[in-house]
C-alpha cells in the first residue's frame, strides 16, 4: 500500500481474547474439560440444550473469575446476571450462547502495560464496556470536576462549604446529584425551578417594578425539590478521588502529534 494512501491514518488493531479457566468441569455442566479428548465425547444433556435441562453455575469458575477481577483491580459485582443470546448455528440446534453483558461478575478493571520504549499505558475498556459505563463515567467526571473546583474555592476562602445548591439541566439526574453529594460529603439541594438564571432575571425584574418588596420576600418563593445526603464512606471517597487524580495525571502523558 502506498504511503500516500495511509498517510494521516493510525492503525488500531483490536483483539478478542478467550481464556479457559483451569476447572475440571465446564462452567454450566459437569462435563469434563480435559484436554485432548476425542471430539463429541465431553458433552452432556445440558451442553446440548436438550428439553428440560437447566444449567448449574460452577462455583470454582466463579471463584477464579473473582480472583482475576481482584488481580486487575476491577469492580466485583455483588449481583450477577447471565443472559442467553440466541444465534443461528447450523451445527447446534439449540442456537444459543450463555454470556454476561449488563451485570458481569467482574466489571471494569485495568492493567498497566509498559511498552519497550518505557511509556506506560493503562487499558481499561473491555468487551463488556457498554453505553451505560461510558455515560456513568461522563456523569462521574462532572462530579469530580465540580469537587476539584469547590476544593479550590474552600482553600481560597478559608471557609467550609456546608451545602451545595444546584441548578441547570444536569441536576435532574438523580445519579449525578447523589454521586456529587457523596464525593463532596455535603448535602446537595435541588430546587423545584432548575432554570436559576431565568428565575433570577425574573426576581430582579419583580424587585424593580415593586412586585416583591425585598430580597427576604423572594427567599420565601424559592422551594426545594429534593435534598441528596452523602451516603459514601470517607475511605471510599478518598479512594475514588485519588483514582480520579491519578487518571488525570496519566491522561497528561498522551503523545502530542504534530
Amino acid at each position: 500500500m502506498s504511503d500516500s494512501i495511509i498517510d494521516g491514518w493510525e492503525s488500531v488493531i483490536g483483539l478478542e481474547i478467550h481464556a479457559q479457566l483451569a476447572t475440571s468441569s465446564k462452567i454450566f455442566s459437569g462435563a469434563s474439560t480435559a484436554y485432548g479428548a476425542a471430539p463429541n465425547t465431553q458433552a452432556c444433556a445440558v451442553d446440548l440444550g436438550l428439553p428440560g435441562v437447566l444449567p448449574v453455575l460452577n462455583r470454582e469458575a466463579v471463584r477464579m473469575a473473582i480472583r482475576f477481577g481482584v488481580a486487575i483491580d476491577a469492580q466485583i459485582d455483588h449481583q450477577s446476571v447471565f443472559a442467553r443470546k440466541n444465534y443461528f448455528y447450523p451445527d447446534l440446534p439449540k442456537g444459543y450462547q450463555i454470556s454476561q453483558l449488563d451485570h458481569p461478575i467482574v466489571g471494569k478493571g485495568s492493567i498497566a502495560i509498559s511498552p519497550a520504549e518505557g511509556e506506560q499505558k493503562i487499558v481499561g475498556i473491555t468487551r463488556g464496556t457498554n453505553r451505560g459505563h461510558i455515560a456513568r463515567a461522563a456523569l462521574e467526571g462532572i462530579a469530580f470536576q465540580v469537587a476539584d473546583v469547590l476544593d479550590a474555592m474552600k482553600q481560597d476562602a478559608g471557609a467550609p462549604i456546608e451545602e451545595l445548591r444546584v441548578d441547570g439541566g444536569a441536576c435532574v439526574n438523580d445519579l449525578l446529584m447523589q454521586f456529587q453529594s457523596d464525593i463532596m460529603q455535603v448535602p446537595v439541594i435541588r430546587p423545584k425551578v432548575i432554570e436559576t438564571t431565568a428565575l433570577g432575571a425574573a426576581f430582579l425584574a419583580g424587585l424593580a417594578v415593586g412586585f416583591w418588596s425585598d430580597v427576604a420576600e423572594i427567599q420565601k418563593v424559592w422551594q426545594t425539590d429534593k435534598v441528596f445526603q452523602p451516603s459514601m464512606s470517607a475511605d471510599e471517597v478518598a479512594t475514588r478521588r485519588s483514582r480520579w487524580t491519578e487518571a488525570l495525571s496519566r491522561s497528561k502523558q498522551w503523545e502530542q502529534h504534530a
